[in-house]
């Protein structure tokens, strides 16, 4: 996964955010879940297309199991989306 540095971008170009859309947590080295918050309203519009109502939240974070994580952050970001990891 390619990471996206948020502060480079500058919010003045065309297809250069200033924010990320996601970001992805997990706070241990070998994880077996991550969380996925959404911060944009276009985060929350992907959300809403393409992740089913029984999904598994903890607070305002998506929890995604490690096997699924690599291809479901390939989509966002084949989607146009930013996604920030840490």
């Amino acid at each position: 996964m390619n990471h996206v540095d948020p502060a480079v971008s500058s919010g003045s170009s065309p297809g250069k955010r200033t924010r990320p859309d996601f970001h992805l947590f997990s706070d241990v080295p070998n994880p077996t879940i991550y969380l996925l918050t959404p911060f944009s309203k276009s985060a929350c519009a992907w959300i809403a297309e393409h992740i089913s109502d029984d999904a598994m939240w903890f607070g305002s974070s998506l929890v995604i199991e490690h096997r699924y994580c690599a291809a479901l952050i390939a989509q966002i970001e084949r989607d146009g989306l930013v996604v920030t990891r840490g």
